[in-house]
């Protein structure tokens, strides 16, 4: 099959703003991958002299990547933190159970680390969203 550089494509209109119809420009076929834009892709559209020029986004993809990079480190830092934070709070109730006397709690500081049991949960469900 010959390869065409030039389509013709008509312009449609699609639901906006408050339902008010704008015009919209569809483009999809296997001849964009054979173009080089494939699934996931950035592209940047420029308007000039009356022509579309659409051309892939290096720059977005590239700080898309160092984002996600950056996003994954971070994740890992916080499920290490929130491991700690769960095993300081598992032996804190651990010790608080051990210490009391037939069903009666005995008084046990309630600081771990300096932290409250309430900051500490508050804090593991803070975590918990990010995981």
């Amino acid at each position: 099959m010959a390869k065409k550089n030039v389509r013709n494509i008509k312009v449609c209109g699609q639901s906006g703003y408050k339902y008010e119809t704008v015009p919209a420009i569809t483009l999809k076929g296997k001849w964009l991958e054979e173009l080089g834009f494939h699934l996931g892709d950035y592209v940047q559209v420029k308007c000039e002299n009356g022509q579309l020029i659409i051309t892939p986004d290096v720059n977005k993809a590239q700080e898309q990547e160092a984002k996600k990079a950056f996003m994954d480190e971070e994740i890992k830092k916080l499920k290490i933190r929130y491991q700690n934070e769960k095993e300081e709070i598992t032996a804190k109730y651990v010790a608080e159970q051990s210490a009391g006397c037939y069903g009666k709690k005995a008084k046990v500081n309630t600081n771990v680390t300096g932290r409250s049991a309430d900051d500490l949960r508050e804090r593991l469900n803070f975590i918990k969203k990010y995981i």
